[in-house]
């Protein structure tokens, strides 16, 4: 058995919330100024974007040099390589350069 259906009464209209856009009328480098100062005024600041963009950056030179050195099959990233997995070089003294 079911329970039997009751037409709801009208409600209050829906609420809506009229933001206004915070990028109004900007672009390019203003509009990233602008964003970048609004930043400031959060509790965190700019340090956890700035921080994020430098590891990004980082990263992603990175993943590009080795990736470019893989496909013109540059000879020096098995140097790189070896500078990464600290292993040793065949000649010298056991050192990673000699004077």
């Amino acid at each position: 058995m079911t329970a039997p259906v009751m037409e709801r009464p009208d409600g209050p209209p829906p609420v809506t919330a009229d933001i206004p856009d915070p990028g109004a009328g900007r672009r390019g480098l203003r509009a990233f100024t602008k964003n970048w100062t609004d930043l400031r005024h959060t509790p965190y600041g700019t340090r956890p974007m700035a921080v994020s963009v430098f590891a990004g950056l980082l990263t992603g030179a990175t993943a590009l040099y080795l990736a470019l050195a893989w496909i013109f099959r540059c000879h020096e990233i098995e140097e790189v390589y070896g500078i990464a997995t600290r292993r040793r070089t065949a000649g010298g003294e056991g050192g990673y350069a000699e004077a």
